[in-house]
């Protein structure tokens, strides 16, 4: 996803709550890439590499189509 969920975050509250609306946005992009990097590898041993990036992949093609039909 690169910068666009920080550069997305940035924008999308007001001024008057930016520096709340980013601190969540930022704990909660931390946490799920915490959670990603601990069960990768039980993942990939289950799994094997080319299972585990598939799986990775249903999952973001189902946060693109949430995206799409719930973001503003």
């Amino acid at each position: 996803m690169g910068p666009v969920p920080n550069s997305y975050s940035a924008e999308v509250f007001p001024l008057s709550r930016r520096e709340t609306g980013m601190a969540l946005a930022v704990a909660t992009m931390n946490f799920w890439a915490a959670v990603l990097s601990l069960t990768f590898p039980r993942l990939e041993t289950a799994l094997g590499t080319q299972g585990a990036f598939v799986l990775y992949m249903f999952f973001n093609l189902v946060a693109f189509v949430l995206v799409f039909l719930f973001v503003p």
